[in-house]
């Protein structure tokens, strides 16, 4: 394995969010090359995590443009756990997007482009989607229209177990009643555990998700 040296002197970089545990899910590169880091820190409570998200320069530092240190944590759940499982870069106003799980919900998170959050997504760039049961959210996509995809599953009880979850949000964070009919879908393979890890939209906007049934 090669390291690119130009990248922080050694090809390596380490980010502290201040806890004893981070957690690094996804990346992604911007149109500018900055790296963002996405995942979760622990926050010192048993069950008390926060979402995290770090920008780095192309040259590998963190990015001081980027909430003033290149790091942001978004505590949803106060207490409780907020975990972030993937990131888009940006969308077409240069936005970018956290999707993963608070609580028993899935959740996205939509940041400006100085790491302060959204607030013209959602409820103070946060929305909470829930399926009616345990849900939880592992990716994030956006199509032509800046519509916000989320993927990941759907627990509906121990007699039917895990589905397939999928929802799709407007611009705005908005549930979009165009998809569905409500926005959320769920995808039953017939057995109690299906997971959709993976989602993405093709040039024709249409969803396609993978993952695994068991």
């Amino acid at each position: 394995m090669l390291f690119r040296s130009t990248f922080d002197s050694d090809g390596k970089q380490t980010i502290d969010f201040g806890s004893t545990s981070d957690f690094a899910d996804s990346v992604a590169v911007d149109s500018a090359n900055r790296v963002l880091v996405a995942g979760y820190s622990y926050q010192g409570a048993p069950t008390d995590y926060d979402i995290a998200l770090a920008r780095l320069t192309t040259s590998g530092g963190l990015d001081s443009s980027f909430d003033s240190d290149g790091k942001v944590l978004t505590d949803i759940l106060q207490p409780g756990s907020d975990f972030g499982r993937d990131v888009v870069a940006y969308q077409s106003d240069g936005k970018s997007i956290v999707v993963g799980t608070a609580g028993s919900d899935m959740v996205a998170v939509r940041y400006n482009t100085d790491g302060t959050t959204d607030t013209t997504f959602g409820t103070n760039g946060i929305v909470q989607i829930d399926f009616g049961g345990s849900d939880q959210g592992y990716s994030v996509a956006v199509d032509s229209a800046d519509r916000v995809l989320v993927a990941g599953r759907f627990y509906q009880g121990s007699s039917t177990g895990w589905d397939f979850a999928v929802a799709r949000l407007t611009a705005s964070g908005a549930l979009d009643a165009t998809f569905d009919s409500d926005g959320q879908q769920t995808i039953d393979f017939g057995s109690t555990s299906d997971v959709g890890y993976s989602v993405a939209v093709d040039s024709a906007n249409r969803v396609l998700v993978a993952g695994y049934s068991y």
